[in-house]
């Protein structure tokens, strides 16, 4: 390139840059360009508050966590020391509990403004996860996740009770979950028709939703894993491997709804039977029968029996054949 034509560039570099506007502060402040330079500001100065909140938070939580360390003997002394320290066995926890402390506001949050209760029903076996999926989806609560997150944290995912519940809109998430820790009562009116078997009276029992068959059977065929078993002297002679079959005593029960333990229902059925029979009925007279072996034989002549007059024939049948006549 000549001289000439590196100075007619130079020329014309000088003369654009005259042609051009100045981008003075004055520039930046006019027009639409102002409206931009604060949107960025703002949007700059979020990001730095949300960063700036997320190292405070964890900050806190991380140094309680770490002053909460015992000393390298504390251990040996109290078997619970250092058990909310931040240690690899927990860490899972601390990072939920660390997940919950940023969410902490939406808690208090209600779904609704209507303060009228609705029923809620928690189903036998039904997980935390399940309920909180219904929950928010009857309008209980806004976010599922976050309930289930909270029940993780405080350890209440294994508490909820099956059973009814009386909720309302404007109930807290901590305020739900602290009311699904405690069913309402509700019973339920069933007969048990005379002859019954243990199985059959188990599939009554699940018709009106008191209990699933399978657990009321397993405490008829072991009694005496029953917490109420001591609490009937007519049960004390009972065989090792003897069963409550014959003591369900056939009459019309009120039983509660969705019962949490077998006894809940067999102490209905025991207390009937000590009531209208008592010890006194469990013995077997001229016979030469035990009170027991009496009821294993009530109990079979009533599967047997069609008309109420043939008791007392197949009853005399089973004796005979006892007492080898």
């Amino acid at each position: 390139m000549s001289v000439e034509q590196r100075r007619d560039l130079i020329l014309q570099q000088r003369t654009t840059l005259q042609t051009r506007a100045p981008h003075s502060w004055r520039d930046q402040v006019r027009g639409s360009n102002l409206v931009n330079n604060l949107l960025r500001l703002g949007f700059l100065l979020l990001v730095m508050g949300v960063l700036s909140g997320v190292w405070i938070v964890s900050r806190a939580h991380l140094a309680e966590q770490f002053l909460g360390a015992p000393q390298a003997t504390a251990g040996l002394i109290d078997p619970d020391a250092g058990k909310g320290a931040l240690t690899p066995d927990n860490v899972e926890k601390q990072v939920l509990a660390l997940s919950l402390r940023m969410r902490e506001a939406e808690l208090e949050v209600p779904a609704g403004d209507n303060p009228r209760p609705r029923p809620f029903v928690v189903n036998l076996g039904e997980p935390a996860r399940f309920v909180a999926a219904r929950l928010q989806q009857e309008g209980f609560i806004n976010d599922a996740d976050l309930f289930n997150l909270y029940l993780r944290v405080t350890g209440l995912e294994r508490r909820i009770e099956a059973g009814n519940f009386m909720l309302a809109d404007t109930m807290t998430m901590p305020e739900i979950a602290e009311a699904l820790q405690t069913a309402l009562f509700e019973e339920a009116l069933v007969t048990i028709p005379e002859g019954f078997r243990a199985e059959e009276i188990a599939e009554r029992l699940a018709e009106a939703n008191i209990m699933e068959p399978d657990r009321f059977l397993a405490a008829v065929r072991n009694p005496r894993s029953l917490s109420i078993f001591d609490d009937y002297d007519f049960l004390q002679s009972l065989p090792a491997n003897g069963s409550l079959e014959g003591f369900l005593f056939p009459d019309t029960y009120r039983l509660p709804v969705l019962a949490s333990t077998p006894e809940l229902v067999i102490a209905s059925f025991l207390d009937n039977f000590e009531a209208k029979v008592g010890n006194d009925g469990l013995v077997g007279g001229s016979s030469g029968l035990s009170g027991h072996d009496l009821i294993k034989l009530a109990s079979i002549v009533e599967r047997e029996a069609v008309q109420a007059d043939e008791r007392p024939l197949i009853a005399g049948v089973y004796v005979n054949r006892l007492n080898g006549t």
